[in-house]
């Protein structure tokens, strides 16, 4: 290599990273706000779920299709049994964001129902139970306290009065806990949406805007701190003499070749698994979210509450499903204490079982998506259907829902579906599921969570950002006064 090049890949390597010093900073200071919202000042909750009980039969005297005729509604899209404070409701989804509760006992209807029930459920996880409570407010779109990482929608925000302040976000279609937000939690939200995920750019000129600079800001870094590989690594023998240090200049220049190759390394990692999450992660975590729909008329449920609770005297929960024009009750029964609760599908008009029909109906809801997605239903094709009762890397804690099927045709795609809502959970391909490794191992070192714990890790996570920032202020430092 000519004088020349190695002066003038020197130079670029210098202009790129001095262009690139404001993001880094900016993303390495907010970097430090995700240990500090995800796990060292997150408050512990009195419960994260609701445990399942087994339904008081002798609270449940109506079928849904008398409370149907007595209240005039005539089609519901899902109806399920719950219990606020002692008396069990029908909870009526009527296609609608605000559900209605109708009591099992005499069908009157409980008015302000999702509210109370909402109320009554944040006050379980949060484990406030005398507490004042200062707003409640229903959201059907996400917003930047409520972001969609947290998937669920509609969803109820309740807010507690001082002293605790605190948010807490239910789903009250499937008994949830979405997320909770402290004072200090709200804080961090807000640095790490504008520092780190640069959403002022999105209010001020749009959300393509705001991919276009944050990719053009990390494809430099990417190319500095490859660079910085080249010059302080691979290469060092060629450029030695170009960029050699000289004595007595301090330690930042005479150690600038070591401090070199780990910024470099640290900022190559961090960039190249930000810039392929920015492009591929929101793909892989907001599928274009399939709902099933269901029109379902009164004289469909046939089958008594009486018949139910004497076929399945443990009965925890029940919901409708439709396939095909055929309606469906969902029972789910918790028949041993040591595992997860039966499902059951019984033909609404003839109690009749469908065998296997939990596993059937993910496949027709798996189905529908791809119909939906234009691709071609091949009768050849038989798919793999998997029960997924647990978080893993395909499918992280981050969507929220279980248990769900995985759906997969052998080709690029998987699909997670939730048969007790008829939601599309999450779609995995190729690319999402190698992105999803990519920023778990890269940008937020999930390896050494098992192998030195959480607080470790993290606290590995905060001192890399550290050394970016630190290093590269003096960095620009060293620039300027040369």
């Amino acid at each position: 290599m000519t004088s020349a090049n190695k002066k003038r890949w020197y130079t670029w390597h210098r202009w790129m990273g001095i262009t690139a010093l404001i993001p880094v900073i900016f993303w390495t200071l907010s970097g430090i706000m995700h240990p500090l919202m995800s796990n060292w000042f997150r408050p512990v909750l009195a419960h994260q779920m609701l445990m399942p009980t087994v339904v008081d039969s002798t609270k449940v005297r109506l079928n849904i299709r008398d409370v149907m005729a007595m209240n005039h509604i005539s089609e519901v899209s899902n109806v399920r049994i719950v219990q606020v404070d002692s008396a069990y409701f029908y909870q009526v989804d009527l296609g609608t964001p605000v559900l209605r509760y109708f009591d099992a006992q005499n069908g009157k209807e409980l008015n302000h129902g999702d509210a109370l029930y909402a109320t009554q459920l944040a006050r379980y996880f949060s484990g406030f139970e005398k507490d004042n409570i200062s707003k409640l407010q229903m959201l059907t779109n996400f917003d930047d306290e409520y972001r969609d990482v947290n998937r669920l929608l509609p969803a109820y925000c309740v807010t507690f009065a001082k002293p605790h302040n605190v948010d807490v976000y239910v789903d009250t279609r499937s008994d949830r806990l979405a997320t909770y937000n402290t004072p200090p939690k709200r804080a961090f939200i807000h640095i790490f949406n504008n520092l780190h995920n640069w959403l002022f750019i999105r209010s001020l000129l749009g959300e393509t805007i705001r991919k276009m600079v944050m990719t053009t800001m990390l494809i430099i870094i990417f190319l500095s701190a490859f660079s910085g590989l080249v010059v302080y690594g691979v290469m060092w023998n060629k450029f030695k003499k170009q960029g050699a240090p000289k004595s007595g200049k301090g330690w930042l220049r005479k150690y600038h070749r070591q401090i070199g190759l780990i910024v470099s390394l640290l900022m190559f990692t961090f960039a190249g698994s930000g810039a392929f999450h920015l492009l591929v992660g929101k793909e892989s975590a907001d599928p274009d979210t399939y709902q099933h729909v269901q029109h379902i008329r009164s004289e469909e449920l046939q089958l008594t509450a009486d018949s139910l609770f004497r076929r399945f005297p443990k009965l925890i929960q029940l919901s409708l499903a439709q396939k095909d024009g055929t309606c469906f009750y969902q029972v789910y029964s918790l028949d041993s204490m040591d595992v997860l609760p039966q499902v059951y599908m019984l033909d609404s008009k003839t109690g009749e079982v469908w065998a296997d029909g939990n596993k059937s109906y993910a496949r027709y809801l798996a189905d529908a998506v791809r119909s939906k997605e234009s691709i071609e239903l091949a009768g050849s094709v038989e798919p793999t259907i998997t029960p997924v009762i647990n978080f893993y890397a395909e499918y992280g804690f981050i969507n929220k829902r279980l248990p769900v099927f995985k759906v997969s045709y052998g080709g690029d795609s998987n699909y997670f579906v939730e048969t007790s809502t008829g939601v599309l959970a999450q779609k995995t391909t190729s690319a999402s599921i190698m992105e999803g490794y990519s920023f778990a191992i890269l940008h937020k070192y999930y390896l050494l969570g098992p192998l030195v714990g959480m607080d470790i890790r993290d606290a590995l996570l905060v001192l890399s950002a550290l050394i970016i920032n630190i290093l590269s202020i003096l960095g620009l430092i060293v620039f300027l006064r040369k």
